[in-house]
């Protein structure tokens, strides 16, 4: 199978049989605003949208298959993500209507080139204050950087090599600030 075969697989099956969760068993304990193989984050995201997670599953996340979300979003089927080594860990949970305010600052890493990391950074409900909070953080830390905007709350950031723990550092210290918990 694919990358995200047995993601999509799931929610198919989970889908036909009239279920309506569906538990992606993985290796982290939920979806988290930064990787935590490459930094470490507390705790994962409680509560997303289907639009939020596939935001996040698309720029570059690898928690889950963008392709399953939007399948288990069309068929209404709720998805937990839960880490098969730590199974009492909550989770994230994906659904239609989160109870509280459907925020999401993620960061992922979306490759290396000419010696820069790649960073995508994902802001949902973004008025231009998160973003300006991220320049200023990277800014006060000297991290040269190249940043775009890939759409409206979607940005690319290029980091040089050297400065990425501190680049990363930043972004913890923005992710504290607007905290997801």
């Amino acid at each position: 199978m694919p990358r995200g075969g047995s993601d999509l697989t799931g929610a198919i099956i989970s889908a036909y049989v009239g279920a309506c969760e569906y538990e992606n068993w993985t290796d982290v304990s939920g979806v988290y605003p930064i990787d935590p193989r490459i930094y470490s984050i507390d705790a994962p995201i409680n509560r997303l949208s289907f639009r939020s997670a596939l935001a996040v599953c698309r720029s570059g996340a690898n928690v889950l298959s963008a392709e399953s979300v939007e399948f288990s979003k069309n068929h209404n089927v709720q998805i937990v993500v839960k880490n098969t080594f730590r199974p009492r860990d909550r989770g994230t949970v994906i659904l239609k209507n989160p109870p509280r305010s459907d925020f999401v600052l993620s960061v992922s890493l979306a490759g290396k080139e000419n010696g820069n990391y790649l960073l995508n950074i994902v802001v949902s409900k973004d008025n231009g204050k998160i973003k300006k909070s991220i320049i200023n953080a990277l800014s006060a830390r000297g991290v040269d950087m190249d940043l775009k905007d890939n759409s409206e709350g979607f940005y690319s950031v290029a980091v040089p090599q050297g400065e990425f723990i501190t680049a990363l550092t930043a972004f913890k210290e923005v992710l504290s600030k607007y905290s997801l918990k």
